[in-house]
């Protein structure tokens, strides 16, 4: 985990009934390695992780696994802190590079909570750790100081994806030691450019465009880089999942309908998409 990487958030595959269909997996994973990523992350935000069984998700990872060429990180954190201790021990057992950990949600929980509860999976891993932060989405924030009180007591945390879109924060976790990845698609640029890396949803259907972002960022032309991803970004205005996916489809890789309670995108929010699409330098 070398240097400012760059790792799609991936799309789970599903067919037309919502089902988990790992065929796709073979020419989604090739096309994005095609692209350059460095790594990929399964099972997030992005994949509508918190929407598939636990068995679902190691059947996933497994399809994953056989045909990636690249380091694969798996989220494993479940409401159910069992079901966390068998994902991630699953995720051990198949070769994953390492297992993130996002934030507890629906509960808010203070900074001793977290520390006691990250403290505990520590004592259960059997492969390097990362942490997953997203306070918008969780009702818990892994704060810099909270993150130094635990490493102080483990080292088997390595890095964080944090996607609290706080640009400094993301100076403060690399001070640690830690490999920091931003989950903002608006601070890719500023984190490759300090030596962190991305882990985002646009890159699971922009793959090109987010390598290229994160590669030329120490360049002095890296501002026109990022102002495409800022304004790819924006142009998607519908439900952001339901967009990246329409998006892989107009760019030939379709990874199916997104699962319910997901709503299809309007017409108006698929003609956005194909303004993207067509903005980051691809016809639609």
């Amino acid at each position: 985990m070398e240097g400012p990487w760059t790792m799609p958030a991936l799309l789970t595959p599903f067919d037309a009934a919502g089902h988990l269909d790992p065929s796709r997996y073979p020419d989604y994973l090739g096309w994005l390695e095609a692209a350059g990523v460095d790594g990929h992350f399964a099972f997030g935000t992005t994949g509508e992780g918190v929407t598939l069984s636990a068995e679902e998700r190691r059947r996933g990872l497994e399809a994953i696994m056989k045909v990636s060429h690249v380091p694969v990180y798996v989220q494993v954190g479940a409401a159910n802190v069992a079901e966390t201790f068998a994902l991630m021990a699953h995720a051990a057992d198949v070769g994953a590079a390492g297992a993130a950990v996002v934030s507890p949600s629906y509960y808010t929980h203070d900074a001793d909570a977290l520390v006691k509860y990250y403290l505990e999976l520590a004592g259960h891993a059997a492969l390097p750790l990362l942490w997953y932060n997203i306070p918008s989405h969780a009702q818990s924030d892994l704060t810099p100081a909270a993150a130094a009180r635990l490493l102080s007591e483990t080292g088997s945390y390595v890095g964080i994806k944090d996607s609290s879109r706080d640009a400094a924060r993301l100076l403060l976790y690399r001070d640690l030691g830690l490999k920091t990845y931003t989950g903002a698609e608006s601070l890719v640029v500023h984190a490759a450019a300090i030596g962190a890396g991305s882990i985002t949803g646009l890159a699971a259907a922009f793959p090109d465009l987010m390598v290229a972002a994160t590669r030329e960022a120490l360049n002095p032309g890296r501002a026109p880089r990022q102002r495409q991803v800022v304004q790819t970004h924006e142009r998607l205005t519908g439900p952001y999942i339901q967009c990246l996916r329409e998006a892989c489809r107009l760019r030939g890789m379709d990874v199916g309908p997104p699962r319910l309670p997901f709503r299809p995108l309007t017409p108006a929010e698929q003609a956005g998409v194909a303004q993207a699409v067509k903005f980051a330098g691809h016809g639609a």
